[in-house]
């Protein structure tokens, strides 16, 4: 039995239950939706604190 088997049979079953929803595909895009603008927060605030810690070193910097 291959380590993936039993992962991959849950996941089929989960999906074929999920087939069986009418509205299975407006949860899934509202989901997706929801993981893209996880993503671009983590992004920006990741983005921010490398902004904010460069000034810290150029305010370092210029004190000497």
């Amino acid at each position: 039995m291959p380590n993936g088997l039993p992962f991959s049979a849950l996941a089929l079953a989960a999906l074929l239950l999920a087939s069986l929803n009418p509205d299975v595909e407006q949860r899934l895009e509202t989901i997706a939706t929801a993981a893209q603008n996880t993503k671009e927060a983590i992004r920006n605030i990741r983005q921010g604190m490398q902004n904010f810690n460069q000034g810290v070193i150029e305010l370092q910097k210029l004190r000497g």
